[in-house]
């Protein structure tokens, strides 16, 4: 999904009906945590227990939005594991003397209103995109206009969502709070409508280590040629602890990301299927960094959106042992390069046995590339002998392991970037640092 942020002047008559919304909200989520009761039921409890302005909110308002978004908000306190929940702003309740300020914030956070295509996309909001308005229709007979400012792109988008729902060919969603308008629809509304131009066999792939994203670009029916490589470090990004500002570099990544690869023509972009969630049991630290890293999960479902947008065909793929079996197949590369390098592979194998079912890849393992003992003992870079008793790819990733540290990989923080071109985006504004390998060129890292 997308978001188009409006700034907005809500007249107090919506921000009347914003603010019953508002306790509603948080009546029904006291509801489903004290009682341990579903939002239906919580809902149905409040319809017949509870006084409110029932001229403000409809039974559909009730059911299908503000009872949908409290049990969002209960799952998503579950989930972080949080032992109370402050409405508003956690900052100016903390505060002392701005408890007004505090309410007002509270009163008029977002409410989401879900749309439907029968309802020319939503049924309580209509958008007027070429006078620069939205109108609210909060029961029948009230109609309250808003008014927005935006830029002429983001009006020419707004045109093109209008056009769609009128036909009742998409819904859209609203999330309104006291000065912005989100239009929210689905990504595909964007996607371009030009044919999609490809080389067959030309895959990417990018590996999301935490500290480092690598993305390759290869040629498969030229035996493998790399034809792109960047890096992108995220040790400065970590330091941050502004997740706006986090979001806005990731978002940025996989836009640039999309926009590059698409004017390289590439046929299929992979990327891992991680499913690393929990406790690990090895600590803290980790957990934060791997297991439960929210700026990976963001970051796939940024570069999802806007391959989709730039109409790039993308694969999910297995993603264990990739690094290991990556950094003995190139050893010159450094790790998060040769993990995409493997990655790559993955994809193209997956991408032409599953989705096009050539008869070339009936056999061919999607994980596992064939073992070559010979071969990669010549590419053994370590001073410890390569093991003489018999392996395959997942015993010899379990005697690296027991080395340590690890022999084999080449880290961002030790590899020669000598030949890569380093720049910040932005204007150098950025927290990140992206390297590009372009032979001939110094980089001063």
């Amino acid at each position: 999904m997308i978001a188009l942020k409006l700034k907005a002047q809500i007249p107090e008559l919506a921000l009347s009906y914003l603010k019953e919304h508002n306790k509603l909200k948080r009546c029904v989520f006291n509801l489903m945590l004290k009682r341990g009761i579903t939002h239906v039921q919580a809902v149905k409890v409040i319809e017949s227990e509870y006084n409110y302005d029932r001229e403000l909110v409809d039974n559909f308002l009730l059911r299908d939005c503000i009872g949908i978004q409290a049990d969002g908000m209960v799952k998503s306190r579950k989930a972080l594991g949080l032992k109370s929940t402050i409405f508003g702003s956690r900052k100016l309740w903390k505060k002392q003397g701005d408890l007004e300020e505090w309410r007002c914030q509270r009163d008029t956070s977002a409410i989401t209103y879900t749309g439907r295509k029968i309802s020319n996309g939503n049924s309580k909001f209509a958008l007027d995109a070429d006078s620069l308005q939205v109108v609210f229709k909060p029961k029948r007979g009230v109609r309250i206009v808003i008014p927005i400012r935006c830029t002429k792109k983001r009006q020419r988008q707004l045109q093109t969502v209008q056009r769609l729902a009128e036909e009742k060919l998409i819904p859209f969603s609203v999330s309104m709070n006291g000065t912005h308008l989100s239009v929210i629809v689905d990504e595909t509304v964007f996607q371009q409508q030009t044919a999609r131009e490809f080389t067959p066999g030309r895959v990417a792939a990018y590996d999301s280590n935490p500290n480092v994203l690598g993305l390759v670009v290869r040629d498969m029916q030229e035996g493998g040629r790399v034809l792109y490589r960047e890096c992108v470090d995220l040790y400065g990004l970590k330091k941050s602890h502004n997740s706006d500002k986090i979001r806005y570099e990731l978002s940025n990544i996989a836009k640039r990301w999309a926009k590059r690869l698409r004017h390289l023509k590439v046929e299929v972009v992979g990327y891992e299927k991680l499913t690393m969630t929990g406790d690990a049991g090895k600590g803290k630290a980790f957990n934060r960094a791997v297991s439960n890293d929210w700026k990976r999960e963001h970051m796939h479902r940024a570069l999802r959106k806007w391959l989709t947008i730039e109409n790039v065909a993308h694969q999910e793929v297995a993603a264990q042992y990739s690094s290991t079996i990556g950094c003995l197949q190139y050893p010159d590369e450094t790790d998060s390069i040769a993990a995409a390098m493997e990655l790559a592979r993955r994809t193209h194998v997956f991408y032409y046995r599953f989705i096009l079912k050539h008869k070339d890849f009936t056999d061919v393992d999607v994980v596992y590339p064939p073992f070559e003992r010979e071969t990669l003992s010549e590419r053994w870079n370590s001073k410890i002998a390569f093991p003489s008793h018999k392996l395959g790819w997942v015993s010899l990733h379990r005697c690296i392991k027991d080395m340590k540290p690890n022999p084999l990989r080449l880290l961002f923080s030790n590899y020669d970037f000598s030949q890569w071109f380093c720049s910040r985006p932005g204007g150098g504004k950025s927290l990140v640092r992206v390297l590009t390998f372009k032979a001939g060129k110094a980089c001063d890292v």
